[in-house]
């Protein structure tokens, strides 16, 4: 059997013949313990193939090109099955942070339009042949997403921001207005709901793994509650995990705490991917 693919922002997967994961590059602490502690050797033992999936932050570009970049790579893996020996038909996005914002983000936005990548762009990288990367022939429609503490709506988190005194949103500098290149009440009531997964979701939306500490300064978890109550209501699967006294990054008071907290979370990833991947239909 091929490996599932699964694809992390910045990582996918795809199970061989089967899934790969995404991890985001905004959080680099967690990346290198997901690489130090042999997280991803352990997914591909399981049988998944994992991809790590770069974007464009906002520096570079505006919304919606991160998450045109993260389906665009979703559609290449695809297109480039055979020639990797992965599924196509079952994949999973998992993302950390501003990476758990797009994993999210694609698992509820099957078939967007507005989201899909823009154009036919040809990898530039001097070993690789000029495919194209985007194609309206593959699907970018994913069977599962994993969001670690993510954003998921951008009406909500500066009120929110300002009741857990988490990182104020109330300056142009913030991250989330960095990414509209607008600030606050400034952007268009249109563009924030086209960069918040809640905007998207509805009872076709593959199931998805929440997790978040309650003591989190940088994303209020109540983010990760109301996306868990977003799916609810419209019916979609979904399991949520609030770690009791935990900030960003899953870090404790203690470097204990940290531990065990970083363990429970990858242990609910684990266990949720197993599950939809293996159960997931065809495409």
């Amino acid at each position: 059997m091929k490996p599932t693919l699964l694809v992390l922002a910045t990582v996918l997967a795809f199970p061989f013949s089967s899934s790969l994961a995404q991890v985001p590059s905004p959080a680099p602490e967690i990346a290198a313990e997901v690489v130090r502690t042999g997280v991803l050797a352990s997914l591909a033992a399981r049988g998944y193939a994992v991809a790590s999936v770069e974007y464009r932050l906002s520096g570079e570009a505006h919304f919606p090109a991160p998450i045109q970049d993260v389906k665009a790579a979703i559609r290449w893996l695809r297109s480039q099955a055979s020639t990797y020996g992965i599924d196509p038909k079952r994949a999973i996005t998992w993302g950390v942070s501003a990476g758990g914002h797009l994993a999210a983000l694609a698992a509820v936005s099957c078939n967007a339009k507005a989201l899909a990548p823009a154009q036919t762009m040809k990898s530039g990288a001097p070993d690789t042949r000029a495919d194209n990367v985007s194609s309206s022939n593959v699907s970018d429609c994913i069977q599962g997403g994993v969001s670690w503490y993510g954003v998921f709506d951008l009406s909500t988190i500066a009120a929110q921001a300002r009741k857990d005194k988490a990182m104020s949103r109330d300056v142009p500098d913030a991250p989330e207005w960095r990414l509209l290149g607008c600030f606050a009440n400034k952007c268009k009531k249109s563009s924030i709901a086209s960069a918040s997964p809640v905007a998207y979701v509805d009872a076709s939306d593959p199931p998805l793994l929440l997790i978040a500490g309650d003591a989190d300064t940088t994303v209020p978890y109540h983010q990760t509650l109301d996306m868990a109550e977003k799916l609810r209501s419209a019916g979609v699967p979904y399991e949520v995990m609030v770690l009791p006294g935990i900030n960003h990054g899953f870090v404790g008071k203690t470097p204990e705490a940290t531990r065990e907290a970083n363990l429970r979370a990858l242990d609910a990833t684990f266990r949720f991917i197993d599950r939809v991947l293996k159960r997931a239909p065809a495409q």
